[in-house]
C-alpha cells in the first residue's frame, strides 16, 4: 500500500516539473537504470540478455565492472539531490544483485520508484523490493530451453 502522503508528494512533484516545462525551465524527471545485465533468462527478444547480446555483454560488461554498492548508492543519492520524481530499475533481473534492497533503500519514499522484473526470483527475494511503489512482472516468448538457459 502507497502512503497518501507519499502519493501526494510525488503528484505535487510531478506538477512542479510541468509547470517547469511550461516556463521554460526543464529539469530532470525519470532516470532508467540498468542495474545488471547478467539475467537468469535468455528471452529470445530481449535486448539486454537476448541470444546475440550474451557474448557482447559478457566481453563488454562483465560483472567486475557493475557499479558497486558505494558508487550505485552515491548515484541514488544525487538523482534525490538533482530532484528527480520517478527511477526505474531494471536490467538484466535486478533481483540477482544481492544489494538490491539497500540499493532501493536510497530512493525509498524520495522517488516513485519501478523496478521491472522477470519474476522468477521474487519468491526467494521478494524482501529486497518490498519498498517498491511499481513492480511490473513480465515474461515474453515460449518456455524451452533457450528461454531458461542462465547468463
Amino acid at each position: 500500500m502507497i502512503d497518501p502522503r507519499f502519493a501526494v508528494k510525488v503528484a505535487l512533484g510531478t506538477l512542479g516539473v510541468a509547470r517547469d516545462f511550461l516556463l521554460g525551465r526543464s529539469r530532470p524527471f525519470v532516470v532508467n537504470h540498468l542495474v545488471t545485465v547478467r539475467c537468469n533468462l535468455a528471452c529470445p527478444h530481449c535486448y539486454v540478455s537476448g541470444p546475440e547480446q550474451v557474448e557482447f555483454n559478457k566481453a563488454r560488461y562483465p560483472r567486475q565492472s557493475e557499479m558497486d554498492t558505494a558508487q550505485m548508492r552515491a548515484f541514488y543519492r544525487q538523482l534525490v539531490a538533482a530532484h528527480f520524481k520517478i527511477a526505474i530499475v531494471l536490467g538484466g533481473e535486478p533481483l540477482l544483485r544481492a544489494d538490491l534492497g539497500e540499493l532501493l533503500a536510497e530512493l525509498e519514499s524520495r522517488l516513485f520508484v519501478t523496478v521491472f522484473t522477470n519474476g522468477f526470483l521474487l519468491e526467494d527475494r521478494a524482501e529486497l523490493v518490498k519498498g517498491v511503489t511499481n513492480l511490473p512482472r513480465k515474461i515474453f516468448g515460449s518456455r524451452n530451453e533457450r528461454l531458461l538457459k542462465v547468463y
